[in-house]
């Protein structure tokens, strides 16, 4: 999981609450929608009249823009998906139905982590309630900062991740998460982020770059100027994966490369290299 900046004033077309949009489709329709589920005080199960509502928060621009934003991944565990759901970080089902259709609340997930997610959502302070006024009803697409503050949510959320949080996520080689936080903790429990499947994918990734880095050596033959610029082509394609927004497993990436791993690899297999 890596941070995401959503720009919280451009929201889809078929979301929008200012008085111009509701007067005409797609946004007329959802906010008929929105407005039912707050008369009801919750969201239907799932059937025929379910996907009524389901397919408010599945309109064209709303995939269209997060798919754009996620580059077709999933927010909790950075695998590429080509039918990602669009996942409510606060579920409609767990009690929070009246932000169904809001923008702040909108990421995409892969099936496995919705599956696994569910309605859970589990918080350390008040649970948010909404009383339907005017003002809430105009800032619906925003509500979520003002919630965090006031339920601290223990599942993180990527577009609202403390960086302290993102500067402590550790991995081991074996692609397993480290779970020295309770944040960092909950998360990989609620989505299942250290499924056996995502471990294998992101250990591929370190398990590649080692054998590049064996090779550089055996090439080298004891020549640590000759290492170093062999070592610079797949080095510098790693950082260039590792910034690449489109890549998937990118918070692994990354902590490959400020982990130290990279450098111990280089001084074990120097060492342990056959004299020439």
């Amino acid at each position: 999981m890596i941070p995401i900046h959503k720009d919280l004033k451009k929201i889809p077309e078929s979301l929008k609450v200012d008085g111009a949009s509701i007067l005409h489709d797609p946004a007329k329709t959802t906010h008929t929608r929105r407005n039912e589920l707050i008369a009801s005080g919750d969201y239907p199960p799932s059937g025929q009249q379910s996907a009524l509502y389901d397919s408010r928060y599945k309109y064209q621009d709303v995939k269209d823009a997060l798919r754009s934003l996620y580059h077709g991944k999933c927010a909790y565990c950075e695998t590429y998906d080509p039918s990602p759901h669009v996942e409510h970080y606060r579920p409609k089902r767990g009690g929070y139905y009246w932000l169904a259709y809001s923008w702040d609340n909108l990421i995409v997930s892969c099936s496995q982590c919705n599956t696994k997610k569910g309605n859970k959502f589990p918080i350390m302070g008040q649970k948010a309630s909404f009383h339907g006024t005017a003002e809430e009803l105009a800032q619906i697409n925003t509500l979520s900062e003002e919630y965090d503050r006031t339920e601290n949510p223990l599942l993180l959320m990527p577009e609202r991740m403390p960086d302290e949080i993102f500067n402590i996520w550790e991995f081991r080689q074996d692609g397993s998460i480290v779970l020295n936080n309770d944040r960092i903790r909950i998360s990989c429990d609620v989505c299942d982020l250290d499924r056996e499947e995502l471990c294998k994918m992101r250990k591929k990734i370190w398990d590649d770059l080692v054998k590049c880095i064996t090779d550089c050596v055996a090439m080298a033959k004891g020549d640590m100027n000759y290492l170093k610029q062999l070592l610079v082509i797949p080095l510098n394609a790693f950082k260039r994966r590792a910034e690449d927004e489109t890549n998937q497993y990118l918070a692994f990436r990354r902590y490959v490369l400020k982990s130290g791993w990279i450098q111990e690899k280089v001084i074990e297999l120097t060492q342990n290299a056959p004299n020439e």
